[in-house]
């Protein structure tokens, strides 16, 4: 059975990087690649097109059968579910690979970038988005084994919840 893996993490925390190092038999699917090829970073008006464009690339690397790694951050349920709804129409497996990169390191790398695009205000919102819908999107996973990455438990879940209001 093929499978499609999701790898999530915020902006600069070293997705992009280990899909590279890894290498694979697989078909990338990367928004940020589209979005480079046309010529910018992020822009609002262009993200539904973004977002349409690699729902149908994914949706034609499952009709050929491809194992799948999509490349973003998925820090919200919402930008999760279009994926899971086609790889539960085309009987894929399912997992995702959480990269847990500090909120400071990933806004260093960011700001590395020299694009000036508002990396600081992005990569906090994101990280919010991230502690809150995580207990939504780990239910979307069959088994502890397809959630790879991600150091929570129930009891720890609760605690970085208070920690990142903190930070806020």
């Amino acid at each position: 059975m093929p499978d499609i893996t999701f790898m999530s993490g915020l902006p600069g925390g070293g997705k992009s990087t280990l899909i590279d190092q890894e290498g694979g038999d697989y078909q990338l699917i990367c928004p940020d690649d589209l979005r480079l090829a046309w010529g910018h970073v992020y822009h609002q008006p262009l993200e539904p097109m973004v977002h349409a464009v690699c729902g149908a690339i994914t949706r034609a690397a499952m009709l050929r059968g491809r194992d799948i790694v999509v490349d973003e951050c998925f820090t919200k349920l919402e930008r999760l579910q279009p994926f899971l709804e086609m790889a539960k129409e085309f009987g894929y497996e399912t997992r995702i690979v959480v990269l847990t990169t500090p909120v400071d390191v990933c806004i260093q790398r960011c700001l590395d970038r020299n694009d000036g695009h508002p990396w600081e205000d992005i990569i906090y919102k994101k990280a919010m988005q991230f502690v809150t819908d995580w207990p939504f999107i780990v239910r979307e996973f069959n088994a502890p084994e397809d959630v790879l990455g991600w150091p929570y438990t129930p009891d720890t879940l609760v605690e970085d919840i208070e920690y990142t209001y903190e930070l806020f």
